[in-house]
């Protein structure tokens, strides 16, 4: 199992990515969250890399969204071994985006419920 941790090598960071992730991914939705994954066969390293998004149109204030994408990240740092413990023996590679789609401030532990259910949504469609 991987180090409980966020680091740089896990951001989804690139444009090309990003794009090509929505263009071939699949889509998952939850109550509160739609994801979209792919299977990264171009990569050499193994794991996951994952970015988060909180449209503007529903949360004007960066401040609400800044806040809100720091809880999800945070769960999906304290969920990741619910990945890596399904995955351990094989090489995987997966790019991962959660967007939150509702328009109201969640809390912690509901963000947390569905991030698990979410997580176990990608693992049975990987």
């Amino acid at each position: 199992m991987k180090r409980n941790s966020f680091n740089k090598k896990e951001k989804l960071k690139s444009e090309k990515e990003i794009s090509r992730l929505f263009k071939n991914g699949k889509f998952l939705f939850t109550a509160d969250f739609k994801a979209v994954f792919i299977k990264n066969d171009t990569s050499y390293d193994s794991g996951v890399k994952f970015a988060v998004s909180v449209p503007k149109k529903h949360f004007k204030r960066a401040v609400d969204r800044n806040r809100i994408k720091r809880q999800i990240r945070e769960n999906f740092r304290l969920l990741k071994p619910i990945l890596y413990n399904n995955f351990e023996d094989n090489f995987f590679s997966i790019h991962l985006m959660i967007i939150y789609n509702k328009n109201f401030m969640p809390d912690f532990n509901s963000i947390k419920i569905q991030m698990e259910i979410l997580l176990k949504k990608v693992i049975s469609k990987y």
